[in-house]
């Protein structure tokens, strides 16, 4: 394996570690702790929606707090046009 892809697995494997420490409220605090650790490039290895998803919900757990909520999906209801809608 690459050497660019071993680094990306370790910073994510350690923001893992990290996050299931409980020891951080946000991404940025554990990027930070990342930075602070000696990787380089954090936040470019830890893009990603889903990533980022994972690691606040890790956080939460750890820290004791519930998953974050889903907010219901919106549907948004599209009325006919009728006939007498330009008057």
């Amino acid at each position: 394996m690459p050497e660019t892809l071993l680094g990306r697995r370790d910073i994510i494997q350690r923001a893992y570690e990290l996050a299931d420490s409980g020891k951080f409220i946000n991404n940025s605090q554990i990027y930070m702790a990342l930075k602070n650790e000696g990787f380089t490039d954090v936040f470019r290895a830890l893009t990603g929606r889903l990533l980022n998803a994972e690691l606040r919900r890790r956080s939460r757990l750890a820290r004791g707090l519930a998953a974050e909520p889903r907010a219901p999906p919106v549907v948004r209801r599209i009325r006919p046009r009728s006939r007498y809608d330009s008057l």
